[in-house]
């Protein structure tokens, strides 16, 4: 993974407040998937948060009590992961190297490519203010150890999960297998015949929310779930990190940056 520089928080001004004031705003899958269905506004939301997409030839579909199967399904088909629909997410944006520029001192500043500054417009519409985190780690680690339950912070992976990836002479696309290990990780496929069995449990599906299509990419999402928690609406935490942070208009500060 490529170190992160800084962190940066996007909104609008008067929601940023929180975040001075050590509250962290978490949202759940269902709002924002939400936010591209209902608002029709994808980049800030995402009709696949905590879900996949499937491309299939010949599925089967068997029932929680196995009393009942559907066999022979084709076509793509859309899943939410149920136990994940009301896992608390928090979204921050992450500044790499590679957005910077290196000072004779070696200091890091921020220097953000107009391919990126362009992303930020288009999938954050709405938002007209930005807080910039310059320690990452320690932000990270304040917020673990103050949050009061079970975290898991990693930055989001991007795959080719919407349209799947081309099969050489099948007009059908495939599963991103890629996508797929990634999230059945940590339990050990199984040998089926000629195929494999790949598996998820309630207890890992958190990793659903790490997951987004490669439409996405240009955000360099990093995320803190809290995978034991449930919330059925959008949800302030209190955390305490030390560093000072102030809010900074973003226009100014696509500007400069």
């Amino acid at each position: 993974m490529e170190k992160i520089k800084f962190f940066l928080k996007f909104g609008k001004k008067e929601h940023l407040k929180d975040l001075l004031n050590h509250q962290l705003y978490f949202n759940n899958a269902i709002a924002l998937r939400g936010i591209e269905e209902d608002l029709k506004r994808k980049g800030q939301g995402d009709r696949l948060e905590g879900s996949t997409k499937l491309f299939a030839t010949d599925s089967t579909i068997i029932s929680h009590d196995g009393t009942q199967e559907i066999h022979g399904l084709k076509g793509q088909f859309t899943i939410h992961f149920e136990p994940a629909n009301n896992i608390p997410v928090f979204c921050l944006f992450s500044v790499y190297e590679k957005d910077c520029s290196i000072g004779e001192d070696g200091t890091y500043t921020i220097s953000l490519s107009d391919e990126i500054k362009h992303v930020i417009r288009e999938h954050f519409p709405e938002a007209n203010a930005v807080v910039v985190i310059t320690d990452p780690d320690l932000f990270l680690h304040e917020i673990e150890d103050s949050i009061g339950v079970n975290c898991k912070m990693e930055q989001v992976h991007y795959f080719n999960i919407e349209s799947g990836l081309e099969v050489k002479g099948s007009n059908t696309p495939a599963m991103d297998m890629e996508y797929m290990k990634y999230l059945t990780q940590d339990i050990v496929p199984t040998q089926e015949g000629k195929m494999k069995k790949y598996s998820v449990m309630v207890e890992h599906v958190f990793r659903s929310l790490f997951c987004k299509d490669v439409f996405f990419k240009g955000e360099q999402e990093f995320r803190i779930l809290l995978p034991d928690t449930r919330i059925d609406k959008a949800k302030k935490y209190s955390v305490h990190f030390s560093e000072e942070l102030d809010i900074y208009d973003l226009d100014s500060f696509l500007e400069s940056h």
